[in-house]
């Protein structure tokens, strides 16, 4: 059966399809529990928030599975083989993106601070079942399923229209979003960035799943292995207590990472796996060959027709993920204010 090619509104579609699916469970799930009292026991439980965040995981897969199937399309960033190196290099990218981005996301969270803001709360590691369940849900489902929608349909749809600077920022930018996490939303854009850049690089969407995969392990790591963490936060709370320090220290880290990265991403380009040439070509008929640049033409038009104006769609998704971190972001400091004393 052939299939048609993968265009921007292709990818903008499923990224908007699947964050409005992704939302509506949200708020269906919301209700569930309040309707049935369960908030005392999500709080007794902690692994049951963090399960209940997995079919979150499969909605992405499924809504990018479905629409490519009823399309007849296939997006171009798919986990295509590489040499063994391209396998290791996207692990170095996480490892050392999440400690030199960490000054970065630790200035954005003092901001946050400073407003008096309340953390929503996280993924809680207290018993055995909720580290198993934290870890197969952040550091598998997470990365296949988000990687799918953010790296696999959606950067191969921007990659039509924009130029790679751009369709890596944009694809940040939703990713970062989707989480509706205020106060992770420096570092999930720096990690969507990295991610992106890291597929364009490589043409496939393993290294992304890679990266984001040992990112989250470590974080959870950090929070499993209390004198990792322990550790690493008293060296950032000693920064902190020396502010001309810390500021230099995140932006030479950043800048670092930002050259680090690159420079690996340029190596990871070379660890592509070429299709075997082919030693036989079959020369079509003469009658055939007259018609050549009418299909193009044709395709083109085509192409063009159903690439359409994916902006309102992706400005739709956008737009819905900004005003759910917005909520999530003014409640939070409604909270940590005493605003909302007495109304809840």
């Amino acid at each position: 059966m052939e299939k048609n090619k993968f265009t921007y509104r292709d990818g903008v579609t499923i990224y908007l399809l699947a964050v409005l699916a992704a939302i509506a469970y949200q708020v269906v799930i919301a209700f569930v529990f309040e309707a049935f009292k369960a908030t005392e026991l999500l709080s007794s439980v902690d692994w049951l928030s963090t399960l209940v965040a997995f079919p979150i995981q499969v909605i992405f897969f499924l809504t990018a599975f479905l629409y490519c199937r009823s399309k007849k399309t296939r997006f171009d960033l798919t986990p295509k083989p590489l040499k063994p190196l391209g396998y290791v290099l996207p692990i170095i990218c996480a490892i050392g993106g999440l400690f030199l981005f960490y000054l970065a996301h630790i200035s954005f969270a003092l901001l946050l601070d400073a407003m008096n803001y309340q953390s929503a709360g996280g993924i809680e590691f207290e018993t055995v079942a909720g580290k198993i369940i934290g870890v197969i849900v952040t550091v598998f489902a997470a990365p296949i399923g988000e990687e799918i929608v953010f790296r696999g349909a959606l950067l191969s749809g921007l990659k039509e229209k924009f130029k790679a600077p751009v369709a890596i920022v944009l694809s940040g930018l939703a990713f970062s979003l989707m989480h509706m996490n205020p106060e992770q939303t420096v570092y999930q854009f720096l990690l969507g960035c990295t991610c992106a850049y890291l597929t364009l690089q490589s043409g496939s969407l393993i290294p992304a799943i890679i990266a984001h995969g040992t990112s989250n392990l470590i974080a959870c790591l950090m929070e499993i292995i209390e004198p990792f963490g322990s550790g690493f936060e008293f060296i950032v709370n000693w920064l902190i207590g020396v502010p001309w320090l810390f500021a230099l220290l995140a932006v030479v880290l950043l800048a670092a990472a930002v050259v680090g990265i690159y420079f690996l991403g340029k190596l990871l380009a070379r660890c592509k796996i070429e299709k075997a040439a082919r030693t036989f070509t079959a020369r079509p008929p003469i009658m055939k060959q007259q018609s050549e640049e009418a299909v193009e033409v044709q395709s083109e038009s085509l192409l063009k027709k159903r690439n359409g104006n994916g902006a309102a769609l992706y400005g739709i998704a956008i737009g819905a993920t900004a005003f759910m971190w917005a909520a999530t972001f003014l409640v939070c400091i409604a909270t940590g204010n005493g605003w909302l004393e007495g109304l809840i």
